[in-house]
């Protein structure tokens, strides 16, 4: 066993305070000098008892009061699974409001001062609908006033902000970010929809087909079906 006495006078303090720190006695730090295993054991376990706290995550979005939702659009949004990568954002701007007025099936939901509206395209409503990576490519694309995952989140966070109405809307997507699989390579929007019973978040892939019942969520829409 090592005798800490006969140590050089320097390197004995030095011990001295960090076995200190560890809570640990002399028997004990003669033990831990003497069995490498210990010493490890011992030093893992002062580490992890002492590990700083995580920085908590940057607010995506804010309740200011009963009238008022602050998001944060230059905050990343949460992906949609664990492997997504992020395939657009043509978000803007980067801080929204949404506030509303009115109550019940009147309720109208603005998004920086802006109605929130459906925008649904007319190949949507074609027979058969259209291909989902068609229709952002060649449609939704010019679109203005595209929401993020961060408002939708934020919606979902705060439901009594969602008007009645939506309920029947169908799947009301939120084109402003899309997201990719790495495996797939598949691009998927996700969307807010209600079950019946409660409102649910999901994501939907570009390659399946969009019809009439599957509106774009947007602002200052240039044509919207309601």
């Amino acid at each position: 066993m090592t005798n800490l006495l006969k140590l050089p006078a320097g390197q004995l303090l030095a011990l001295v305070g960090k076995f200190a720190q560890a809570g640990m006695s002399m028997e004990e730090a003669e033990e831990c000098l003497a069995d490498k295993d210990a010493l490890k054991r011992r030093v893992d376990a002062f580490k992890g008892a002492n590990a700083p706290e995580p920085a908590p995550a940057p607010l995506r979005f804010k309740r200011i009061d009963e009238h008022t939702l602050e998001v944060y659009n230059d905050v990343p949004s949460q992906l949609p699974f664990d492997t997504a990568e992020r395939a657009w954002n043509v978000v803007k701007p980067s801080t929204v409001i949404f506030t509303w007025q009115g109550t019940g099936k009147d309720r109208i939901l603005l998004r920086n001062g802006v109605p929130m509206t459906f925008h649904v395209d007319p190949a949507q409503l074609a027979d058969g609908g259209i291909n989902g990576q068609v229709l952002w490519d060649e449609k939704l694309k010019a679109v203005p006033g595209h929401s993020s995952k961060n408002e939708l989140d934020a919606l979902k966070a705060n439901l009594d902000f969602i008007p009645e109405g939506w309920k029947t809307a169908g799947a009301i997507f939120f084109w402003g970010e899309g997201f990719r699989s790495p495996v797939s390579a598949g691009v998927c929007v996700c969307y807010l929809d209600w079950s019946g019973r409660h409102w649910c978040v999901y994501y939907g892939w570009l390659s399946g087909r969009w019809d009439g019942s599957y509106p774009a969520a947007v602002s200052a829409s240039p044509s919207t079906v309601t």
